[in-house]
């Protein structure tokens, strides 16, 4: 494969006042007659003030951060790659462009690699910007004080996008954003970086905030001190959600009460498994770990196996779930030292199955905040344990215009050890739990139609527990 130094070409590598574009352009013109090859930055600064494409087959390498490259073009982008199987490596790109890498007309197969991007306020605001493209590989890169670090534009489509074993430190937006108008970017994989906290807490300075993609993982990522309205955000017609095997950890969550991740008017399905969800710091507002209280048309969420831990004094929540129309299971999962468990206001079908339930204010809690709403229907409590708990273990009641009792509740198989109150219910079976000292079951139907149907309250009663509330 042929190699073209750009400094055989004229590039003085020398930084402003000196342009090396038009020496940078011959190498790369070079390159692409000989069918392609390698085009070689040496140590030094590069300065250009125009654009300069890449076309096909060439592959962009340097000397790590002793290669530098600086636009200088307030307004435009750095490098425009147009053609495939292209690559950028072992670079390193500042100056005072506005986009360094734009992706475009219909390019695939392109890899960017070990190369690091320096902002500063005002510019380099989008890292690697995607505008129609397939196959894009973003591995080992570096990003510092910079915005979006891949941001697919909106009214483009890009599938088979990778982004993995990447450094993020002082984001002014956020690390991946995938905007699309339909449904038709897919199959986007985030995983195995480092996201070390946000210079700003402005709304879009998120991990990664996603619209309208179909098939998407985020896996095995370290995410510390986001700034935005969530460290995932995910919005519109989404299919096959996974966000899998993260450490999330004191995430600036601004907003509003929104959570770690955060869905609002999402579709199909979002499984989130295997995760730690830590807030130890008490100045940070209270958030939950996983917040779908905007979602109105996700017919199955699952969140399973993960382990959400507050720090003393700290405001966090497990999970939030609100005008859920689909199905709602929540699985195996360590909630500790939480304010709230899991809050569940008008929400239909949710599975509360096999969790521990560690020092929790309120374990499971399904109450209106608004006047209007219901407090949830089609519940199953079942094989969860609850310890320490200081408010209730279970809450659950009508609104405050005395509408929306809950509906056809199972609460079975649980160690209690505090307060289990289930006011106004209709259908509400309370049976073969285990009563610790202290706790109280107070399950009853008063002033509802006629009260509640296949009411039980038989128990188990441990030590001095009293068998059942009124």
């Amino acid at each position: 494969m042929a190699l073209h130094d750009v400094t055989r070409y004229g590039a003085t590598g020398k930084g402003a006042p000196h342009d090396d574009g038009r020496a940078i352009r011959a190498a790369i013109d070079a390159c692409s007659r000989d069918g392609g090859g390698i085009v070689h930055f040496p140590a030094g600064r590069y300065h250009w003030t125009a654009t300069i494409g890449i076309p096909a087959n060439v592959r962009v390498t340097g000397e790590g951060s002793a290669s530098l490259l600086q636009p200088g073009m307030p307004k435009g982008e750095a490098l425009g790659i147009s053609g495939s199987n292209v690559s950028l490596e072992h670079l390193s790109i500042g100056g005072s462009a506005v986009v360094a890498v734009a992706i475009r007309n219909g390019a695939a197969d392109v890899a960017i690699r070990s190369v690091t991007f320096e902002g500063s306020p005002g510019f380099l605001s989008h890292c690697v910007l995607l505008l129609e493209c397939s196959r894009i590989l973003v591995q080992d890169c570096a990003f510092r004080r910079a915005g979006y670090g891949v941001i697919q534009q909106l009214g483009f489509a890009s599938s088979h996008v990778r982004v993995t074993g990447c450094t993020v430190v002082e984001a002014r937006a956020d690390f991946v954003e995938c905007n699309c108008a339909t449904v038709d970017s897919r199959d986007w994989t985030i995983d195995h970086n480092r996201y070390l906290g946000a210079a700003s807490t402005g709304t879009e300075v998120r991990f990664v905030g996603i619209t309208r993609v179909e098939n998407v993982l985020i896996a095995n990522n370290q995410v510390y001190g986001v700034g935005g309205d969530a460290a995932v955000h995910l919005e519109g017609d989404l299919g096959n959600i996974r966000v899998v095997h993260n450490h999330f950890e004191n995430c600036r969550v601004t907003g509003g009460n929104l959570g770690y991740i955060y869905v609002t008017d999402s579709g199909k399905s979002l499984l989130v498994q295997g995760n730690t969800f830590v807030q130890s710091d008490p100045s940070l507002p209270i958030a939950f770990a996983l917040d779908t209280a905007n979602s109105s048309i996700a017919p199955r969420i699952m969140f399973c196996d993960n382990r959400v831990i507050a720090g003393a004094g700290a405001r966090f929540g497990g999970m939030s779930i609100g005008f859920n129309q689909g199905s709602t299971e929540v699985r195996g999962n360590e909630f500790q030292g939480l304010e709230t468990g899991v809050r569940a206001n008008s929400a239909l079908h949710v599975r509360v199955t096999g969790n521990d339930f560690i020092r929790c204010s309120r374990g499971i809690h399904s109450s209106p905040d608004a006047p209007s709403g219901a407090a949830g229907a089609g519940f199953v409590v079942q094989g969860n344990r609850f310890s320490g708990t200081g408010r209730s273990c279970i809450e659950a009641e009508r609104n405050g215009n005395g509408t929306g009792a809950p509906e056809k509740w199972l609460i079975a198989d649980n160690w209690l050890d505090g307060a289990v109150q289930v006011r106004d219910g209709i259908d509400v079976v309370a049976r073969d739990n285990v009563l610790l000292p202290g706790a109280t079951l107070d399950v009853h139907a008063v002033g509802h139609g006629g009260g509640a149907r296949n009411l039980e309250r038989s128990t188990h009663v441990l030590g001095s527990g009293p068998k059942s509330g009124t």
